[in-house]
């Protein structure tokens, strides 16, 4: 069930409709047109932009890493969230707004240096 969801949210009914009836096999280059893929690299460059790619993504803010992770898979679950959720975002956001990282940030912002975030 899940995966049929994620093509639904993904693709849109219509392009998932077509995957599932038709078996089609589709070239890399129409499936990032399509966003079922996000890039399309070469097999030799795959570990280094992958490490590339993780790199990029622990130089952010943890609080907000996390915080971004739970809100975006949360409603892609279900594109409703209750009002428990909606508290639960807020507070999630609220925690990322007003902690030593978000000061650390301004800060580097206005020093013109990469931020140094703990996780605070």
């Amino acid at each position: 069930l899940r995966v049929f969801k994620r093509f639904l949210t993904v693709l849109g009914h219509s392009t998932a409709l077509e995957i599932f009836l038709t078996g089609k096999q589709y070239e890399g280059h129409e499936c990032v047109i399509m966003g079922l893929v996000n890039h399309l690299v070469d097999h030799d460059q795959l570990e280094s932009f992958t490490y590339s790619l993780a790199e990029e993504i622990i130089q952010c803010a943890p609080l907000s890493l996390q915080g971004s992770k739970y809100i975006l898979n949360r409603i892609a679950e279900n594109p409703y969230p209750s009002s428990k959720d909606l508290e639960t975002f807020a507070h999630l956001s609220n925690q990322a707004n007003t902690s030593d990282d978000h000061e650390e940030a301004k800060r580097a912002f206005k020093e013109k240096r990469k931020p140094r975030f703990v996780g605070r």
